[in-house]
């Protein structure tokens, strides 16, 4: 624990202070055979060396070094007390609030959306822009790369994500590419592969790009163009072509859903022929417009297992499969599938990826709606640190309460949740099989009795008919 600042601590400073020393010291006294770097600043009296009991690594490790001398505090008058880090390293102010970061900080990725255009029509879309793009527009190709080039050098990303909509439809593409080879960073691409030329090929093989993933939702034509529209199997599959042609990585994805859930061999064994082998094994999440479909494609527990059954020998036989959106353990079984790999909401920890939108706000992932806040009016390093993404972890479902993964886990996928319901319910993967009258709509709409109106889509036509 270090304290900064020249004036000295106010009163509720003094008690905070004193309450976390008593806490560092039985969490020390529990503690033997180990040393900690105990340093104070001006205004508190040092610890004397017979009595600052010996500390482990852990503790050491979550102190926070003050600010110097010469920085000056973020508001006058208040002194700056640096405590333990959080999940989103953000040291906290005596008066409650946080600061911006020290130092740089490191996060896992940032999901750039580029256009709200896209040349497909899929109904499992998450882009809440999917209905009106035009509406939404984009930034300014100078705005654009701007932000791009600052969000690099305020925060230490991982990589960088590119997608949209579709990614290709924007010529800037390759002027971000640029910007990310310049900061000795590293790009991943999501396209649907429709519009990939092979002049894009031949660029992108000389840049950063780890891969480029594009989805089959079905082994052929009708079944995957069922998903994603008419007229783009074959598109599709070109496009992946084209790239291996040229080099350049290709990472395969499919989209579980009711429909294909059971196809999934069949789409694996495309993807095998073509010489991709790693796979990105999503599942419909109904957030953004995919909720107007929630109830054609919202795949049940048991088509989960049927996916995930067929997927397992792949992965067995040398195929790399990742179960890239969260499916909460009492969904299913993970012991049961070793060859493949499964991921829970990464909001708050430093996997986070985070979504910067086509009109430059910065949101918690590219699924979600709530906006974290503007970067063309705060750094970056402030908005991933902020207290709204430090607190996101702290919310679980009442559903979720007696469950000894809640703390990993956090209820499935946060925004699906949100927009279904309104709420951070339990994950509707989940709802539909413990929630009677979620369960009930589901089934009324599948028999075309009456249409489920999901929460998202109640808040648009409000606003529809206000503005009308």
């Amino acid at each position: 624990m270090f304290l900064g600042g020249k004036r000295p601590l106010d009163q509720s400073a003094r008690a905070l202070n004193t309450m976390l020393r008593v806490c560092l010291a039985q969490r020390m006294r529990r503690t033997q055979n180990c040393k900690i770097a105990f340093k104070r600043r001006t205004n508190c009296a040092p610890v004397p060396a017979e009595k600052t009991p010996t500390g482990c690594k852990c503790v050491r490790n979550r102190v926070r070094r003050a600010a110097p001398k010469s920085r000056p505090s973020p508001r006058a008058g208040v002194p700056i007390v640096y405590i333990f880090r959080r999940a989103n390293n953000s040291p906290i102010r005596a008066d409650g609030a946080y600061t911006a970061r020290v130092t740089r900080p490191k996060r896992h990725a940032l999901a750039i959306e580029l256009t709200a255009y896209c040349n497909q029509k899929c109904g499992y879309c998450y882009n809440d822009f999917r209905e009106n793009p035009a509406e939404i527009g984009s930034l300014s190709k100078q705005d654009l790369l701007r932000l791009v080039d600052r969000a690099l050098t305020e925060v230490e990303f991982d990589h960088v994500t590119l997608t949209g909509g579709e990614p290709f439809a924007r010529p800037e593409i390759f002027d971000i590419l640029e910007i990310i080879a310049r900061h000795k960073s590293r790009a991943i691409i999501i396209s649907n592969g429709g519009i990939i030329t092979a002049e894009h090929a031949q660029r992108l093989a000389t840049l950063p790009v780890v891969f480029v993933q594009i989805t089959l939702n079905g082994p052929s034509a009708p079944l995957h163009e069922e998903h994603v529209g008419q007229g783009c199997f074959e598109p599709t599959l070109r496009g992946i072509r084209t790239l291996l042609e040229h080099n350049v990585g290709v990472s395969g994805s499919i989209v579980v859903t009711r429909k294909n859930a059971r196809s999934v061999a069949d789409i694996l064994t495309v993807f095998r022929e073509l010489g991709v082998v790693d796979i990105a094994l999503s599942r419909f999440s109904p957030a953004g417009y995919a909720t107007s479909h929630i109830a054609e494609l919202l795949p049940s527990r048991s088509d989960l297992v049927a996916a995930l059954t067929l997927a397992e020998p792949f992965g067995k036989n040398g195929m790399h499969i990742q179960v890239t959106l969260p499916v909460p353990p009492c969904v299913i079984d993970t012991h049961d599938y070793p060859h493949i790999t499964f991921s829970s909401c990464p909001i708050g920890t430093e996997a986070q990826e985070f979504a910067l939108g086509p009109r430059g706000e910065l949101r918690h992932c590219t699924l979600h709606t709530d906006v974290i806040g503007n970067p063309q009016t705060t750094s970056f390093a402030q908005l991933v640190t902020s207290p709204q993404v430090a607190h996101y972890r702290d919310v679980t479902p009442e559903f979720c309460a007696p469950c000894p993964m809640k703390a990993s886990c956090i209820g499935g996928c946060g925004a699906s949740a949100q927009a279904v319901f309104g709420t951070r319910e339990v994950d509707p993967i989940v709802a539909q099989h413990v929630n009677d009258s979620f369960a009930s709509a589901l089934s009324n709409a599948r028999k075309g009795m009456e249409a489920f109106i999901p929460a998202n889509q109640l808040v648009r036509r409000t606003f529809n008919q206000s503005r009308a």
